[in-house]
């Protein structure tokens, strides 16, 4: 029973793996994974994450880390596993997570550039060009200084979303899942 269940999760990680490099490899089903099974995920899992005060992905990262770490020393020394199947189940648990970056979000990689979506043309860089541009930049950014003593945080919540929802669709850009986004505090800044 366990090694028909082991072949079982062996053949759905590596269906997935393969499905992750084939969209990796056509850009037509990374448009259509962008465009169809992405806006369905993160509607999902940004509903679920609004719930939770702080970013969840910090959370699993570092559990992540730690027991990757704990692990080997629990399954050696508790379990009297070998390093061999120690190092199965840690190379295991690591194409998991390759897995579950590249469906949760990882794909969108994948989809036609930011040029191809937006028909903006591309331009070469060269000193001059970039030197002319951050110039400009940093010049309008300036002028735009505005002296603001209070924030009104669920008016510039509202505007965000309103903005994104017009201008997504021409940035070729998802417009926001939820209404209401939550800005999340990170658990390890100051590490970061």
């Amino acid at each position: 029973m366990k090694n028909r269940k082991r072949i079982i999760r062996y053949s759905v990680l590596g269906t997935l793996i393969a499905l992750v490099w084939l969209t990796q490899m056509l850009p037509a089903l990374g448009e259509g994974y962008a465009r169809t099974a992405y806006p369905v995920i993160s509607y999902i899992l940004s509903g679920f994450s609004n719930i939770i005060p702080f970013a969840l992905g910090d959370l699993f990262i570092a559990l992540s880390i730690g027991g990757m770490i704990a692990y080997p020393f629990y399954a050696r020394i508790r379990l009297k596993l070998s390093w061999k199947k120690i190092l199965r189940r840690d190379v295991e648990y690591l194409l998991w997570i390759y897995v579950w970056f590249y469906l949760a979000w990882g794909l969108n990689y994948s989809q036609k550039n930011f040029y191809e979506r937006t028909r903006i043309p591309y331009t070469a860089y060269t000193p001059d060009n970039f030197r002319s541009f951050t110039d400009s930049y940093i010049e309008n950014l300036n002028s735009s200084y505005t002296d603001i003593t209070s924030v009104e945080k669920e008016l510039v919540c509202r505007e965000s979303v309103r903005v994104y929802n017009q201008i997504g669709d021409s940035l070729g850009v998802h417009r926001p899942f939820h209404q209401t986004p939550r800005a999340k505090t990170m658990l390890f800044t100051p590490l970061i």
